[in-house]
């Protein structure tokens, strides 16, 4: 699969062009490596979800979480270095 780069993109949420450099976050499994939502667009999600779901942005459920799944991010350490041939 080829990345093709581009140098402007439309966020399919607002409609705007923007740099895709600078206004788009990058996503790798993608066809041309950019995400299509605009760097602002994503943020206005992620505020508007911490508001209708604060008991799941809190401090203390994350701990909990943790505390509940202790081996979740060993594992995934360790599957990521697979992938990416980390040491």
């Amino acid at each position: 699969m080829t990345i093709t780069i581009q140098k402007f993109r439309r966020c399919t949420r607002c409609g705007k062009y923007g740099s895709a450099e600078k206004d788009f976050h990058r996503k790798t499994e993608g066809r041309n490596g950019l995400r299509t939502f605009c760097k602002v667009c994503i943020s206005e999600l992620n505020r508007k979800y911490r508001e209708t779901h604060p008991q799941k942005s809190s401090k203390e459920y994350q701990r909990a979480w943790r505390a509940a799944h202790p081996d979740y991010y060993r594992l995934y350490r360790e599957q990521r270095k697979k992938v990416t041939g980390a040491k």
